[in-house]
């Protein structure tokens, strides 16, 4: 499990369903999901859940907005291969 967060979106390199699980794990709401569209899936964070995401101990990186978009183009391109 590989997500990245920079305090405000949540994203996987992986895949949606593992970005789904750990959401889920940790309550954040579905409602809070932006879909593929635009090929950009991610979790919108309330500022207060930042810090109840790094201690979850799982694999969570902190990312710049530059890394989140490394992150989302390793998703993609895992996509494309399937």
């Amino acid at each position: 499990m590989a997500l990245y967060t920079d305090g405000v979106h949540l994203v996987s390199d992986r895949s949606i369903a593992e970005l789904h699980r750990f959401a889920k794990r940790i309550g954040l709401r579905r409602n809070r999901y932006h879909g593929e569209k635009r090929g950009h899936p991610h979790y919108d964070l309330p500022g207060r859940w930042f810090p109840r995401i790094i201690q979850t101990g799982s694999n969570v990186f902190v990312a710049d907005r530059r890394g989140l978009v490394r992150a989302l183009r390793r998703l993609n391109n895992r996509k494309e291969k399937k």
